[in-house]
């Protein structure tokens, strides 16, 4: 999936929703380690740019290989100076998926989708 400076967070996030329909993934201002969370007062705007978001930020393609873990995917957009936090349904709640980072998109797509009531 193609990022470019000018690309708004929230078409970014429509788009990952659009993929993985139990999952929605948002940035932060700074970062958090492998199986922490992300506080709600951190959270970027989504009608933020990543160039205003990461000033300098270059375009990129980045892979959503639904077989890769929640830690590989929020790690490579470390490298990119972007904190990403991936959150899975849960019936009506948005759940930071800290304590099952380890668990393919796949899988927590999937859990996600069948928590829907």
């Amino acid at each position: 999936m193609k990022i470019s400076p000018s690309r708004k967070i929230r078409e970014f996030q429509e788009d990952f929703h659009l993929q993985y329909g139990g999952l929605k993934i948002e940035f932060y201002q700074d970062a958090h380690k492998v199986f922490e969370g992300s506080h709600k007062n951190q959270e970027a705007s989504n009608e933020s740019t990543f160039e205003e978001l990461v000033p300098g930020f270059k375009e990129i393609n980045i892979d959503l290989n639904e077989n890769q873990t929640v830690a590989e995917l929020e790690a490579a957009f470390e490298t990119m100076g972007l904190h990403a936090q991936i959150f899975r349904r849960s019936n009506k709640v948005w759940l930071q998926t800290t304590s099952t980072d380890h668990w393919s998109l796949q899988t927590q797509n999937r859990k996600g989708l069948n928590s829907v009531q």
